[in-house]
């Protein structure tokens, strides 16, 4: 068994493209509430460009625990377009851990911009997911009030259960999801 002091921290940041910083400002920092921390513009070695000199803008978004979200941009357009993320499919997504309270805030902020948002509760936590000016899938979700005791109640059992699945055993095993039984 790994140690924890083996392991990462806490995330640092996760970094996707955009085209339009003024856009991903407007939908993180406008909408959604995230401060934007920091903002460098940098002249960097980048592999996709025959490791040249690459200028790019770099914006970080801050969450509460020091992690963030960054967002890379291109002062070549053309350079821009060959890197830019495409929208990945719904099994893709970058997921923020959030309270019940503030995810039904933003999910009503987000409808009333038109933005397309899908709830799912899936027993061991409630979802909303939609999709960033950039095409980035984001999950806002949050935890019912038993959640240690779910967490705690699938510790002894992952392993067990991931290798009865990967043997062709696809039986529900979660119970807390609504209409398990179905």
């Amino acid at each position: 068994m790994r140690h924890p002091e083996e392991t990462p921290t806490r995330l640092h940041h996760y970094n996707y493209t955009t085209r339009d910083q003024a856009k991903t400002y407007a939908f993180y920092h406008d909408l959604l509430g995230f401060p934007l921390v920091a903002f460098w513009v940098e002249r960097e070695p980048i592999p996709e460009n025959d490791g040249r000199q690459t200028v790019m803008g770099h914006a970080f978004y801050g969450l509460p625990d020091g992690s963030m979200l960054a967002f890379m941009s291109f002062a070549d357009p053309e350079f821009g377009e060959r890197v830019q993320g495409t929208k990945q499919p719904f099994g893709v997504h970058l997921a923020l851990a959030t309270t019940r309270a503030h995810q039904q805030e933003i999910a009503g902020k987000l409808r009333e911009q038109g933005i397309f948002v899908l709830e799912i509760d899936h027993g061991f936590c409630h979802s909303i997911y939609f999709d960033d000016p950039n095409g980035l899938n984001v999950e806002y979700t949050s935890d019912p009030p038993n959640v240690d005791e779910i967490y705690s109640d699938q510790a002894g059992t992952a392993r067990d259960t991931m290798l009865r699945y990967l043997a062709g055993d696809h039986t529900k095993t979660n119970h807390y999801y609504p209409g398990h039984d179905e």
